[in-house]
């Protein structure tokens, strides 16, 4: 059986954000995924990726084959999308503050990072 210290409540808050930013990340991918799916089916495609979304509901709002209610919708979808990215941008300001505040991650941020144990660990 193996034993861990046990974390203070700063340690314990701080996996917590990054608990949070982890779900916020899968939610976005989620909702892009939808919305490029939806998209498909009304014969408007797009690349992978959140950073392709916005050009889609543009290219989207833009189609006059898209019926009306199907517009309504993804303007709905789109301002989720935003919603969500803007939390998202919040979260990581967050894990930020607290990763420049850390002695810890400042030290560990220090050390060189040599090509080999990149792919070995990435």
């Amino acid at each position: 059986m193996r034993f861990v210290p046990v974390k203070s409540a700063e340690q314990q808050a701080a996996l917590m954000l990054v608990g949070i930013r982890e779900r916020a990340v899968a939610t976005l991918t989620q909702l892009a995924n939808r919305i490029r799916g939806y998209a498909a089916e009304f014969g408007v495609t797009a690349a992978k990726g959140a950073s392709h979304i916005p050009r889609l509901m543009e290219r989207i709002m833009a189609d006059e084959n898209v019926p009306a209610l199907a517009r309504d919708l993804f303007a709905s979808l789109a301002d989720e999308f935003a919603q969500l990215r803007e939390r998202l941008e919040k979260i990581g300001a967050s894990l930020m503050t607290w990763y420049r505040s850390n002695e810890c991650c400042r030290r560990l941020a220090k050390i060189p990072v040599s090509d080999r144990s990149v792919r070995y660990y990435w």
